[in-house]
């Protein structure tokens, strides 16, 4: 949330906000016609939504940068998340896309500089998968602070039950984020 707000705020970047990756994946190769350079952020299970449309830049040879953050790694609290985690490398790399890993500060600046460079320069379509360690993903309360044990076991129990797709509050959160 943090880098979107950031490049929102600097006035020589455009954002778009998109319904869909395919969008991204579409309007990066777009602005590449247009003269223009572009970076695709996503999470992990975007990429199984938009792996068809990423044939685009790959036959087209057009680059193409992702970010793309992982989920289902690191602490995940969304059992969900864990398939498309798990296939989110090897489906890039069937399809052609070369994927750099970034599991640390130092190391996300370097690869991003190495994977724009890869891009860019050679028309070549790159994703850096960000390790969800990296981004500090943890379960907190929405007043601030961390969960305790108590509230941590009966969160995970009601996910398992499937209860936030049952109950939700006037802010449509499920009641397992409360």
């Amino acid at each position: 949330a943090a880098l979107i707000r950031m490049l929102s705020d600097d006035p020589q970047v455009t954002c778009n906000v998109l319904t869909t990756e395919e969008e991204g994946v579409a309007i990066a190769v777009g602005a590449w016609l247009g003269g223009q350079r572009s970076v695709l952020l996503m999470q992990s299970s975007g990429v199984g939504n938009c792996i068809n449309m990423l044939s685009l830049p790959v036959m087209a040879r057009t680059p193409l940068l992702m970010l793309v953050t992982m989920r289902g790694e690191w602490a995940e609290f969304n059992p969900w998340q864990v398939p498309m985690s798990r296939a989110t490398q090897p489906a890039l790399e069937a399809i052609g896309i070369t994927v750099l890993r970034a599991e640390t500060g130092p190391d996300l600046v370097d690869t991003v500089a190495a994977a724009a460079a890869m891009a860019f320069d050679s028309d070549q379509q790159i994703a850096i998968l960000i390790g969800q360690r990296l981004l500090g993903l943890g379960v907190v309360r929405v007043v601030g602070g961390r969960l305790g044990f108590g509230r941590s076991i009966v969160r995970t129990a009601l996910l398992c039950l499937a209860v936030p797709a049952l109950i939700w509050d006037r802010d449509a959160r499920g009641l397992h984020d409360k």
